[in-house]
């Protein structure tokens, strides 16, 4: 039996590094803290280590900046990823800020437009958006503190805008 490709969707001409990381986060699914619930895990730590942050922190922006970053997309900066807000921050300010979904791009979450709770990829966007997500919580409820990384339909309605992993326009 062939196992099929990851992302198979993935439309021919998307830039390699984009496709590559959308691939790496399908990969990435299913990964889990061990224990439940201690925001630790050999996985984890290694995301929030590669980003900055301390061992046990929320690993949302970590997992998603380790991705980008492993695929040659241009992050906030090392002690800087493994926060929402300076993410969101650098996407306004490099020009990839945008109220539209993009293959790859990171959506973030929150209470209102200056306070970002969570951030998960775009790994899919058309006939559904499909995101994938670090320390997303088991079953419907929405958190930010979570304990694995899951792919989910997009049906949240705090979304705060995409970061696209490419400056816009440019």
């Amino acid at each position: 039996m062939t196992l099929p490709t990851l992302a198979p969707w993935i439309p021919v001409g998307t830039d390699p590094r984009i496709a590559a990381a959308v691939r790496h986060a399908v990969a990435c699914v299913g990964v889990c803290e061990s224990p439940l619930g201690s925001n630790r895990g050999t996985e984890v730590d290694e995301w929030n280590r590669l980003s900055g942050a301390a061992v046990a922190s929320f690993w949302c922006a970590s997992f998603v900046s380790s991705i980008w970053r492993a695929n040659k997309l241009e992050t906030a900066g090392k002690g800087k990823d493994p926060s929402c807000d300076e993410l969101m921050t650098f996407a306004k300010r490099s020009n990839r800020w945008s109220d539209n979904p993009a293959l790859g791009a990171l959506a973030f979450y929150g209470p209102n437009p200056h306070d970002a709770q969570h951030v998960a990829m775009v790994v899919r966007t058309s006939p559904v958006l499909l995101v994938i997500g670090g320390n997303e919580r088991l079953g419907a409820v929405s958190s930010r503190n979570g304990v694995a990384v899951q792919l989910r339909a997009e049906q949240r309605t705090d979304i705060l805008g995409y970061a696209h992993p490419l400056p816009i326009g440019v």
